[in-house]
């Protein structure tokens, strides 16, 4: 049965679209490249008073509480945040000029019709030592962790329930095709071969209302949480793994599970 890894994404703003990369270059030590380096801070979260480590989701502007977040596209090309509404460039920015900073605060003000006094923060952290991904608020040895969905658990899920899912909703870093559905739910505590890097699997993904967006029209359509919890009792979907060896990890390499 052939196993290997279909696309690979990386999220430079936390809450924002996914990135299509053709190769990562990861390890212990560092994560996806770029991956939740920047994230909308709300006024009244953590941010205000901690800069300098990661914080809880809930400190954060995400699909789970403003739903037409979708509606705006980021790029990050040549040390800059090229953002998009319907295709069409709305903001060029660079995070390191403090009028661009502010620029990026207003757009997101009037996508998420906030008062001047309520503009989100663009949260920045320290690349190589936290990034804003969920895992890196929970445990420090989490910090560099990915996020692994199974394209075979998506389409088995699809077939259950008859919905159309796509696996974008699920943000992940990894989209990897095991060819058995859930196998990756097995598979917690062992290691995998992906291509030349080692890799642990440390714990399911519970998925939020996030996943209920769609993403094409900004709008909650599908209840991913509660179709996960029909057909399986708990709303696990993916895995999230560790890097065990320095590496690449490129789209169509192969995965051997080792132990």
């Amino acid at each position: 049965m052939k196993r290997e890894v279909v696309d690979l994404y990386t999220y430079p703003v936390k809450g924002l679209n996914g990135q299509l990369i053709e190769a990562a270059e990861v390890g212990p030590e560092r994560g996806f490249p770029a991956d939740r380096w920047f994230a909308l801070a709300t006024r009244e979260g953590g941010y205000t008073t901690i800069k300098d480590r990661p914080l809880p989701s809930w400190d954060f502007h995400s699909l789970t509480n403003a739903p037409r977040l979708a509606g705006v596209r980021v790029e990050l090309a040549g040390g800059r945040l090229v953002f998009r509404v319907a295709g069409r460039i709305v903001l060029d920015a660079c995070p390191d000029d403090p009028d661009d900073v502010r620029e990026i605060e207003n757009l997101f003000a009037r996508v998420l019709d906030l008062d001047e006094d309520q503009r989100p923060f663009l949260a920045r952290s320290e690349p190589g030592r936290f990034n804003y991904n969920y895992t890196a608020s929970v445990s420090p040895e989490l910090t560099w962790a990915c996020h692994l969905i199974n394209l075979a658990s998506v389409r088995d899920l699809e077939q259950k329930t008859g919905a159309q899912i796509d696996p974008l909703r699920f943000r992940a870093n990894l989209y990897v095709d095991l060819g058995t559905p859930w196998l990756e739910r097995d598979l917690i505590g062992r290691e995998l071969q992906i291509g030349d890097v080692r890799a642990r699997i440390q714990s399911g993904t519970a998925r939020c209302a996030a996943t209920e967006v769609n993403l094409t029209n900004a709008r909650r359509d599908v209840p991913v949480p509660r179709l996960l919890k029909r057909q399986l009792g708990d709303v696990d979907m993916g895995v999230y793994c560790t890097f065990l060896t320095d590496g690449t990890v490129k789209r169509g390499a192969p995965i051997e599970v080792l132990s």
